[in-house]
């Protein structure tokens, strides 16, 4: 999407700025999405915790911002969305 490249392109590496930069860009071509996202955390059935998520979009596919230069397998979590 080239709004994130733009986003990234324009400030780097700090991810506060880049998700608020992200989000602008997202209002300005009226794409519709939710930004800090609370989702239940669930293991074997239990609630074990909360987490946020960065975006999510058009209520389909979750963004989350990462500053690195790499990702890894191990950055991927799988959730549940109660």
């Amino acid at each position: 999407m080239e709004s994130l490249f733009d986003s990234y392109n324009d400030l780097g590496y700090q991810e506060k700025y880049y998700q608020r930069a992200v989000s602008t860009r997202f209002k300005g071509i009226n794409l519709s999405f939710k930004e800090q996202v609370s989702v239940k955390m669930i293991f074997q059935g239990n609630e074990i915790g909360k987490y946020f998520l960065d975006f999510i979009i058009e209520d389909k596919i979750t963004l989350e911002i990462k500053k690195e230069d790499k990702f890894l397998k191990a950055d991927i979590v799988n959730f549940m969305l109660i």
